[in-house]
């Protein structure tokens, strides 16, 4: 599997775990736990930064190898 393969797997579960994060927390606020609703939706934050981080490198790794085709 390449760098760029790798990339974008962790871009796909980053995405899927962010998702799912932002989902439960507005279950958790709907039933009025708002502290864990707080919690989750850290979560939420901190998968959305790990698929901008990867998201970065894909495009720099991408534009390094001379792929335009994904740059």
């Amino acid at each position: 599997m390449s760098r760029l393969e790798r990339l974008l797997e962790a871009m796909e579960i980053a995405k899927r775990d962010a998702k799912q994060l932002l989902e439960l927390s507005k279950q958790y606020e709907d039933a009025g736990e708002y502290e864990i609703s707080k919690i989750v939706w850290s979560g939420h934050k901190q998968a959305m930064k790990e698929y901008h981080e990867a998201s970065y490198f894909y495009t720099k790794i991408a534009a390094w190898s001379g792929d335009s085709q994904t740059a």
